[in-house]
């Protein structure tokens, strides 16, 4: 276990059959999103978090078309959704407005329609942007469903 409630097993896993084993530096990242994620688990109310994708490596970026300084490549990112708290468009609001009140700090928010994006990647853009499944592309600011 990396934290009492992320271990380093649900952070990498990937379904691509990649070698998908991070570097000790990237490990060392993974840590820090780890208790990143932990106070994204209080935010949503200490209901347990399901990661669908955090950490890529090269190999598995690439066969997922992700690009290449992604934020998954790089160890800060992770794709979760959280089914206690509400859907993904209610978690990636409630991380937005915890953001406001001073509560988080984070590099970017997507909204993805069936899950939420979260980055803590050090720019910390505070950028919210919402995934438009139809033709691929993206939208400044949280837009719902």
């Amino acid at each position: 276990m990396l934290t009492p409630h992320f271990s380093l097993d649900e952070l990498i896993v990937t379904d691509t059959g990649l070698d998908n084993t991070p570097s000790a530096n990237e490990e060392a990242r993974l840590r820090t999103l780890a208790a990143f994620l932990e106070k994204v688990r209080v935010i949503l109310g200490n209901n347990p978090i399901t990661i669908d994708s955090a950490f890529r490596s090269e190999a598995v970026n690439a066969a997922v078309g992700g690009v290449p300084d992604s934020a998954h490549r790089l160890a800060y990112a992770a794709d979760i959704v959280c089914p206690g708290f509400g859907t993904p468009w209610e978690v990636a609001n409630a991380l937005s407005q915890a953001q406001t009140e001073g509560k988080l700090d984070f590099d970017q928010i997507i909204y993805e329609q069936t899950w939420t994006h979260i980055s803590r990647d050090p720019q910390l853009r505070e950028q919210r942007l919402t995934h438009v499944p139809a033709d691929g592309s993206y939208l400044d600011g949280l837009v719902g469903p």
